[in-house]
């Protein structure tokens, strides 16, 4: 059913950045949240999205906690993840926050490895690394995003 999400979610944007993220050329879209957290990155002022991620807390779903066991591309990230050269970064923090960042298909610059890692790293990952609290959901989970302009 995920993977059907995945397949069917419409891509709306163009454009993009260069070599590197700079935060504020970009702001949050729709913003959607139940059990995880689903965010739509825009180019500053307009409708173009350029990134979407989802954020998870799967302290309890062991089956994807295992799925990075032996996973690492430390030449992008510092932690266990998927990367899907100029697409998506998938990343695991600390045994339990799983990011799933993508480029927009419509915004080539925003595809680039480089560029997905460079906004990843803006997540607060030492703070999600130290969380020992229960489950986060729903809305709990935008205090683990990075901070632009449209968080509401």
């Amino acid at each position: 059913m995920l993977l059907a999400f995945f397949l069917t979610i419409g891509c709306n944007s163009s454009g993009g950045g260069s070599g590197s993220v700079d935060l504020d050329d970009l702001e949050y879209g729709r913003i959607f949240s139940s059990s995880f957290l689903q965010a739509n990155v825009m180019e500053a002022g307009t409708d173009k999205r350029v990134i979407w991620f989802q954020l998870f807390d799967q302290i309890d779903d062991q089956g994807t906690i295992d799925s990075y066991k032996g996973r690492s591309a430390p030449d992008v990230v510092p932690y266990p993840a998927k990367v899907a050269k100029d697409m998506h970064i998938w990343m695991l923090v600390g045994n339990r926050f799983e990011i799933r960042l993508i480029g927009d298909s419509k915004a080539p610059a925003y595809r680039k490895t480089q560029v997905l890692r460079d906004f990843i790293m803006e997540f607060p990952l030492d703070e999600m690394e130290d969380y020992s609290g229960p489950k986060v959901e729903k809305e709990a989970l935008k205090q683990f995003i990075p901070r632009l302009s449209g968080l509401k």
